[in-house]
C-alpha cells in the first residue's frame, strides 16, 4: 500500500464535490504511517488493492491523517451483528445461497446490489421467470447474469419485453 499511496498523484484521489487543496497536503513517512492502519482495516474486511482508488475518491477523509481508524471500526462491528442482518440482509443472503450464488462475502457492486434487494423482490422475479417457462436453475442463473433484472417492474417492463420476444420475434419458451 505504501507504493500505491506514494505512486499516485494526490489529485487522483480527491472528490470534486469536496473542497480540497492538494498543494497543502503532502505525503510523508509519518502521514503514510497514519494512513496504513486504515488500509489494514479495509484489507481485513476483504477490500482489495483495486478498491482503494475508489474509496479515496469517494471519501478522501478516510485516508487523512486526522482520521482515526477506530472511529470507523464500529461500522463494521455493527454490520456483522445479528441485529443488522436479521431483518433484511440475512433473509436475502439465505435466499441467494439457496439459489446457489457463490462469493457473496466479497465486496463488489453486484453483491452490494443483490444483498440490498429484499428477498421478496428476488422471489417475485424468479417466480415470474418460472411462470413463463424457465426451469428453476435457469431462472436463478438468468438473475445472476443480469442482476439489474431485480430492479425491473414485471408489469411495466419484463412482461412487455417477454410478449415482444414471443409475439413479434417468435422466440420460443421453455417447456417444463
Amino acid at each position: 500500500m505504501t507504493t500505491f499511496a506514494t505512486s499516485k498523484p494526490l489529485e487522483s484521489f480527491t472528490n470534486p464535490t469536496i473542497s480540497f487543496n492538494p498543494s497543502t497536503l503532502t505525503l510523508t513517512p509519518l502521514s503514510i504511517d497514519n494512513i496504513l492502519p486504515m488500509v489494514d482495516i479495509f484489507k481485513s474486511k476483504s477490500f482489495t488493492e483495486p478498491d482503494f482508488p475508489r474509496l479515496a475518491y469517494l471519501c478522501p477523509q478516510l485516508f487523512s491523517t486526522n482520521f482515526d481508524p477506530t472511529d470507523f471500526t464500529p461500522v463494521f462491528v455493527f454490520l456483522a451483528t445479528e441485529e443488522s442482518l436479521e431483518f433484511c440482509l440475512q433473509p436475502t443472503l439465505d435466499y441467494l445461497r439457496r439459489l446457489g450464488m457463490k462469493n457473496l462475502s466479497s465486496p463488489s457492486n453486484l453483491n452490494a446490489y443483490l444483498l440490498n434487494t429484499r428477498d421478496e423482490r428476488l422471489r417475485e422475479k424468479i417466480g415470474f421467470l418460472k411462470s413463463i417457462g424457465f426451469p428453476n436453475e435457469e431462472a436463478a442463473r438468468a438473475c445472476f447474469r443480469l442482476p439489474a433484472m431485480f430492479g425491473y417492474s414485471i408489469d411495466n417492463n419484463m412482461w412487455s419485453k417477454f410478449m415482444y420476444l414471443v409475439d413479434k420475434r417468435k422466440i420460443g419458451v421453455w417447456k417444463n
